[in-house]
């Protein structure tokens, strides 16, 4: 399915982009995805979170960088206890 295009069967629900699960170079795993030209769309997990109302995951907006040869950097193929 493209960006940008609607899904049938989710009502509305307009896809952003397809997300990969990464790990930075200090080991925390995220997810990453490319929006559009030139920027990435990346979720992370809360790592200081202490009560019920603080937020489980953060979304940020960054630039998109390729690595030396045009492959993405930090690629992880392994499974983590993110729950969806």
């Amino acid at each position: 399915m493209a960006q940008g295009e609607r899904q049938d069967d989710d009502k509305g629900l307009i896809n952003l982009c397809g997300l990969w699960l990464q790990t930075s170079r200090a080991g925390r795993k995220y997810f990453a995805g490319r929006l559009g030209v030139g920027g990435k769309l990346m979720i992370f997990r809360n790592a200081k979170k202490k009560e019920a109302k603080d937020p489980d995951y953060y979304a940020v907006i960054g630039e998109w960088k390729q690595a030396e040869g045009g492959a993405r950097a930090g690629r992880d193929a392994g499974e983590d206890d993110v729950p969806f």
